[in-house]
């Protein structure tokens, strides 16, 4: 918590009471202050409830869910992930956003709207409260202990632990495939005011894995509740992983399905070949005969025999959704039918 510096420049200045610690907080700290709309002070010095995604509200607290944070998980210009193990030793994710792209009231049914859609689909995050305040935007989800999957990969290739093997990864690749279609397959006709049919911002560190290996999606239609920081510091801050840049015509600022199938190939090549394949797609597509062959070595993994075979084709999947043309892209729905011809009994 920052304190609050007082220019004290001219003498006679009548000093406010000193307010040393967050937990002593005073009126005088009003940049960590609320005024609701009766007028009564509100924040640390009164108690936030959060809004529950189910109706109502409860008990907890804006206060019990920072205090509970113990572990940053990810910074971006969007925001900052926490995790926050609460007094009853429940444990979630609390995204707090850096800067909310519409007001209190819409900010709200969005999120309802969302956490409605996500209701309906096992392979997405399921998002349980949120709060809008003057100073702090967040949203409430589950948090899964087996973390990422940018967590898992990372864990292989740095730390040396054990790398997924092809049955993992296929596992994770079509229950991402499924929540995409899933999202994908929203209609539009019932909200004008936001896009419940497109995700917005795939990759590796928005997939969760649960025990058994099967992927969660989360920061479903993120995008549109928070505006994100374009010159946010993050190197100085946070060991943010590199993202290979979109192509021209994926530029828009407004996200699309075609964009999100774009992300989705990124983190399929990423999966198969490492961190580098998403970087290099042209010298990939060049050399496609060679890694089929044998002739060079692409996984990042050992395979062979009849799941080689299955890699391979799911990498030929890949490319086809980095097409730099979006219209040549494959559609989501296309994309699950050819893994689930490819990919069998991984669940």
């Amino acid at each position: 918590m920052q304190s609050r510096i007082y220019d004290q420049s001219k003498r006679g200045t009548k000093k406010p009471p000193p307010t040393a610690t967050w937990r002593d907080r005073t009126v005088h700290d009003d940049d960590d202050i609320e005024s609701t709309e009766d007028g009564r002070w509100c924040g640390l010095f009164v108690d936030l409830p959060l809004s529950f995604c189910s109706g109502g509200k409860s008990p907890l607290g804006l206060r019990e869910v920072l205090r509970s944070s113990v572990q940053v998980l990810g910074m971006s210009g969007l925001g900052i992930s926490e995790k926050a193990v609460l007094g009853d030793a429940s444990t979630y994710v609390a995204k707090r956003f850096r800067r909310a792209s519409v007001k209190r009231v819409e900010f709200g049914r969005r999120v309802e709207k969302l956490a409605e859609v996500g209701r309906r689909c096992d392979h997405l995050v399921p998002l349980r409260a949120y709060l809008y305040s003057k100073r702090t935007k967040l949203v409430l989800f589950d948090y899964y202990p087996m973390g990422s999957l940018a967590d898992l990969l990372a864990g292989a290739r740095e730390q040396g632990h054990t790398p997924l093997d092809w049955q993992k990864r296929a596992r994770i690749i079509l229950h991402v495939a499924r929540a995409i279609a899933f999202i994908h397959s929203q209609n539009l006709v019932h909200d004008k005011h936001m896009l419940l049919n497109v995700h917005g911002n795939i990759k590796a560190s928005n997939i969760f894995v649960s025990t058994n290996f099967s992927a969660i999606l989360s920061d479903y239609g993120f995008i549109q509740l928070g505006e994100p920081i374009s010159d946010f510091p993050g190197g100085r801050v946070w060991p943010l992983r590199p993202q290979p840049p979109l192509p021209l015509a994926d530029s828009s600022t407004r996200p699309t399905q075609k964009t999100d199938v774009y992300c989705f190939g990124l983190m399929v090549l990423d999966v198969l070949g490492g961190s580098r394949a998403p970087f290099e797609i042209s010298t990939i597509l060049e050399r496609k005969e060679q890694i089929k062959e044998g002739r060079i070595y692409f996984f990042e993994y050992f395979v062979e025999g009849r799941a080689k075979k299955q890699a391979v084709e799911v990498l030929d999947i890949a490319l086809a959704c980095t097409n730099r043309e979006p219209e040549a892209r494959p559609t989501a729905e296309q994309i699950v039918a050819q893994l689930e011809d490819v990919v069998d009994n991984v669940g």
